[in-house]
């Protein structure tokens, strides 16, 4: 182990290798020193694409507490950049059968109902959802056959 640190180690072995490596080589020997994936560590230097919106989409889907809200605001972000994208339909049709879901549990349930309201989700927009997932799922078929 280096004792300056893993950032220290690869800034370093950066500059040594600037000459041979240019460039590329100086960003991706810093990442990879920090433990980040080159495509994660290019993510602030280059403007984002679709994919990148309906990836962080997926993950706010999948996170724990299920950040509905910030989901749909990145497959939205990803469909107003490219609206020819049906993964970012497929997603956010998804995102809106599992909110309906929930929504429909919370309901049911008073605990759930409970953290439903601190959440802001308005338990009456199941149906809505449901037919907002089966449009975008349209779309995506659409754009598919294309």
């Amino acid at each position: 182990m280096n004792p300056w640190g893993w950032q220290n180690l690869n800034l370093m072995l950066a500059l040594n290798s600037l000459g041979r490596m240019g460039f590329t080589g100086v960003i991706f020997f810093t990442l990879i020193g920090a433990g980040m994936s080159f495509r994660d560590g290019i993510k602030g230097l280059l403007p984002p694409k679709a994919k990148d919106y309906v990836e962080q989409g997926n993950l706010d889907q999948a996170a724990y507490g299920q950040k509905f809200h910030s989901a749909l605001q990145n497959y939205n972000q990803a469909i107003k950049l490219e609206p020819t994208y049906a993964e970012a339909y497929a997603e956010r049709g998804n995102l809106y059968i599992k909110w309906s879901y929930y929504l429909d549990r919370a309901s049911k349930n008073k605990y759930s109902r409970k953290k439903a309201q601190e959440l802001n989700y308005d338990l009456s927009k199941s149906t809505a959802m449901k037919n907002a997932a089966l449009a975008d799922y349209r779309q995506a078929k659409i754009i598919l056959e294309r």
